[in-house]
């Protein structure tokens, strides 16, 4: 839909003055309300709060281009089994911490599930 006026050139021709376009081009994007039974300070809830953060990171450009460049990092393969990911398999961010920096990996949902019960039955 436009909405534009009709303008008076100087030599005597009328022509449309474009205002504002507004177009199906506009992204509108739903905001994802968090489930009221969750926590993001519980250590069971986690798993849902990456996915979370996922699907957030998936539909902003900067988000996207920061898993593009994670992936390429990282050869394209899970840094726990060595496979390739793909969109056959599941995967999700893991945070880390390396050389005392914070820092994100790129892995399938099965090793990050299993690093989770790994690392969890360490502090116990």
């Amino acid at each position: 839909m436009d909405f534009c006026s009709q303008v008076q050139k100087s030599n005597g021709k009328e022509d449309q003055l474009t205002l504002l376009t507004l177009t199906s081009s506009f992204p509108f994007l739903q905001y994802t309300q968090i489930k009221g039974d969750m926590n993001p300070f519980d250590v069971d809830c986690r798993l849902y709060f990456n996915q979370r953060m996922k699907s957030k990171m998936l539909v902003s450009l900067k988000g996207r281009k920061s898993l593009l460049h994670l992936w390429e990092k990282q050869g394209r393969k899970c840094p726990i089994c060595g496979e390739p990911i793909n969109t056959h398999k599941a995967w999700n961010v893991m945070p880390t911490v390396q050389n005392g920096r914070k820092c994100n990996l790129l892995v399938h949902d099965e090793c990050f599930k299993l690093s989770r019960k790994s690392n969890d039955n360490n502090k116990k």
